[in-house]
C-alpha cells in the first residue's frame, strides 16, 4: 500500500508541474502568432494584389496599406531610448 500511495503522491506532484509547462507552451504559441501575422498579412496582400483584378486607384491603396504594415509592424520594438544609445 506505501508504494501505491507513493505513486498516486508522484502524479499530483507531475500534473501540478505540467501547469506550468503548458501556460509556457501558450505563451510562445501566442508570441510566435503575433511575430508572424504581419508577415502573413504582407502575403495575402501580395497575392490580392498580383490575382485580384482591382482599380489601378484601388490597387495603389492596397500596396500603400501593404507599405505602411510593413513600416509598422515589422520594426522591431524599441523599449527604452537609452538601451540602443552608442
Amino acid at each position: 500500500m506505501y508504494k501505491d500511495e507513493y505513486y498516486e503522491n508522484l502524479n499530483l506532484i507531475q500534473k501540478r508541474k505540467d501547469d506550468g509547462n503548458e501556460a509556457t507552451g501558450q505563451t510562445a504559441a501566442w508570441m510566435f502568432a503575433v511575430a508572424n501575422f504581419s508577415v502573413l498579412l504582407s502575403i495575402l496582400i501580395k497575392l490580392v494584389t498580383r490575382f485580384v483584378p482591382l482599380t489601378l486607384h484601388m490597387n495603389a491603396q492596397v500596396t500603400e496599406f501593404n507599405h505602411v504594415q510593413k513600416k509598422y509592424l515589422k520594426k522591431p520594438m524599441r523599449t527604452c531610448d537609452y538601451c540602443y544609445a552608442s
